[in-house]
């Protein structure tokens, strides 16, 4: 393969060559002038900017910074052992932000990894188009059997299921011909034994072809395959080569909202998402539009390099070994977190309760299971226990789920599972808000069964105190206000109004929540009642309103007068108040507001309400409510509403709340 190299390469590599043993340990830099000018010159053939546009692309750098971002190449020498050279890519001279370009020894073992190295990108490559379907097909096939029949712990749970739950409405794709279109089929209660696939896509604009009450027995006859957006079509298309008969996909198979007095579509809206699921659990694999962010797109993403061919450069020298570095290939874990799919709410519990996943992500095709994560370029793939990412952790979390009755766990010993999945999902966005809860009804329905608990808009009940201590650190994806107060007017096209979330709920607050250090919380409050009226079972998310009654010590505080302010640094949180303004991270005496709006009413009293504490070896870190009363009284308790949470150590509490205990009422 010819090797062809721009200026600044050039420059770079004569440099590099001619240093000794001895030389410095940040031996050269190479300034593009910008990431724009580096693609320019990846695109006109040089082999060095290839493999750093190739590995950059990867690396997802090239969604975080902009055209016009300076980068620099950089060479340094390490000790693993023995004095290796490492060539480093870093993002305007921050080696904080930067990442290394994997290297090896020039030798033959070198290039046999190299040759590997190549087939399986090609192999990528050709798999990254519609086009190329029937190289898919046979791997995915492969995969679904060995999983089916060698995989123990996909078996041995699965084997102990309920009896299967059949989706209401299925999609029958018909047989793979394009002259028979798809429609909608209407499975009876003895035919538990159909197969079927579910699909788990972002919508995007969603302006495209549903099921409505108006059209289901058209709907019946024939689905317009046309007037459905790509990633249907292509889900339509690879469960008829893989010669399953049915599809599951929301928008079809659910009725969808023809205006806000739309009672057919309420009811089998609240029906469908308790069992949601369900559907996803007994599927015989889940197709995941992991890498498209809308139905448009499809699930045949093209890569932005996908013209580029794998590349190899070698630096020789005459004063040290020969060290050849290769553009990256994208890893297993990489394609799923920076899939645009990973954020949003519906498709967590999607994944987490599939049995089989299909991912048809950014650069490749990407298998999941309960016992091996695979790649088109890694198809025997690896165990998913072991590695400590968010991925490997909401695994674990749905198995200590299933677990908790088997092995005899006590309730309270998945408590801190519980609080560090919700920091996590929290995170996610939502078109509807109100779907937050509803969102994770089949998650929490195997948790109540299992533990016999009692599940409160999104806390449990026996450890409600410590639910209570969450905190918001400012990364608002929506507003929730209609829903805490629903005399707001809501969005006409899906009544939230029906939709009323307490304001002590994590899920009322309008983004991403932090709980405290779990180990060692000390609760200084007593839940007296709990009423909650959702529509359907507890678990179901549909909440129509809850109250809590708690008897513990309230006090009044200015937060002024505590010595709390915004950051100095503007691209703090503005929802986050502290002590330390020129400071730039959260620290642990903080006054973390619900919102935006309610950041800027530091300077009133407020009553605040005694949560607990987290008993530390160096002090005891306490908690507190921030509360607003709504001037209204339950007999004589009277009524607040939650506005924030305010973190002091214990001892400058204890001179603070000196009051005897009250009840109160929470809404």
């Amino acid at each position: 393969m010819a090797v062809m190299l721009c200026a600044e390469c050039t420059a770079f590599k004569e440099t590099l060559e001619s240093l000794t043993e001895h030389s410095s340990d940040e031996i050269h830099r190479a300034p593009f002038p910008n990431f724009a000018a580096l693609e320019r010159s990846s695109f006109m053939g040089c082999t060095l900017c290839q493999i750093i546009h190739q590995t950059w692309h990867h690396k997802r750098y090239s969604k975080r910074y902009k055209e016009d971002s300076l980068i620099n190449v950089a060479a340094y020498r390490r000790t693993y052992g023995t004095r290796t050279r490492e060539i480093f890519i870093d993002h305007e001279g921050s080696m904080f932000w930067g990442f290394s370009l994997a290297d090896f020894k020039h030798s033959q073992v070198g290039e046999e990894q190299f040759s590997q190295y190549q087939t399986a990108w090609r192999q990528i490559t050709r798999t990254s188009s519609p086009d190329r379907i029937g190289q898919i097909i046979p791997l995915a096939s492969i995969w679904i059997r060995n999983c089916h029949q060698e995989h123990q712990n996909c078996i041995s749970y699965y084997a102990r299921r309920e009896p299967k739950a059949l989706p209401t409405r299925l999609i029958d794709v018909g047989a793979d011909v394009p002259s028979q279109p798809p429609s909608l089929f209407m499975p009876l209660p003895h035919q538990d034994s159909i197969e079927y696939i579910a699909l788990s896509y972002a919508w995007g604009s969603g302006h495209f072809i549903k099921t409505t009450s108006s059209n289901l027995e058209a709907m019946k006859q024939h689905i317009p395959l046309t007037q459905l957006p790509r990633t249907i079509q292509d889900a339509i298309l690879v469960t008829r080569r893989l010669g399953v008969r049915y599809l599951w996909v929301d928008a079809l198979c659910i009725l969808q909202s023809e205006g806000p007095d739309d009672m057919k579509h309420k009811e089998d809206w609240s029906y469908e998402a308790a069992r949601f699921g369900k559907y996803y659990e007994n599927a015989l694999l889940t197709i995941a539009a992991t890498g498209a962010s809308s139905s448009d797109q499809g699930l045949f993403s093209p890569s932005p390099i996908s013209g580029l061919e794998p590349q190899s450069f070698t630096f020789r020298s005459e004063h040290q070994m020969d060290c050849t570095v290769r553009s990256m290939i994208p890893s297993w874990l990489s394609e799923i977190i920076s899939g645009p799919l990973s954020y949003r709410g519906w498709a967590m519990q999607e994944r987490l309760l599939s049995r089989r996943v299909l991912h048809f992500a950014e650069n490749m095709i990407l298998w999941e299971c309960h016992d091996c994560r695979a790649t088109e370029h890694d198809p025997e793939g690896m165990s998913p226990r072991g590695p400590d990412d968010d991925s490997y952790l909401f695994k674990e979390f749905m198995t200590k789920c299933r677990d908790l009755y088997a092995k005899c766990l006590q309730p309270t010993d998945f408590m801190d599972e519980w609080y560090h999945f919700i920091r996590l999902y929290s995170k996610c966005h939502f078109t509807f808000v109100s779907d937050r809860l509803p969102a994770l009804s089949g998650i929490t329905a195997i948790i109540q069964q299992h533990t016999q608990q009692r599940y409160v808009a999104g806390l449990w009940e026996s450890d409600i105190p410590q639910g209570l201590a969450w905190h918001s650190y400012g990364t608002f994806h929506f507003d929730t206000s209609h829903l805490v107060n629903p005399q707001i007017p809501s969005d006409p096209a899906k009544d939230d109004s029906q939709i009323i979330l307490p304001s002590w709920s994590w899920a009322a607050c309008e983004g991403a929540v932090l709980y405290p250090r779990y180990d060692g919380w000390r609760s200084l409050i007593e839940v007296e009642s709990c009423q909650v009226n959702s529509q359907g079972s507890s678990t179901s998310g549909q909440l129509r309103g809850a109250r809590l009654t708690l008897r513990g010590v309230l006090a009044t505080i200015n937060l002024n007068d505590l010595g709390f302010e915004p950051y100095a640094n503007t691209e703090m949180p503005d929802n986050v108040l502290t002590r330390y303004p020129d400071k730039e991270f959260l620290t642990e005496e903080c006054v973390c507001m619900d919102s935006r709006a309610d950041s800027q009413i530091r300077h009133t009293s407020h009553p605040c309400l005694l949560l607990g504490y987290v008993d530390l070896l160096d002090a005891d870190q306490a908690g507190a409510l921030i509360l607003k009363a709504t001037g209204q009284c339950l007999d004589v308790v009277k009524e607040y509403r939650r506005i924030g949470y305010i973190s002091l150590a214990m001892h400058e509490f204890s001179s603070i709340f000196t009051d005897k205990e009250t009840s109160i009422s929470l809404v």
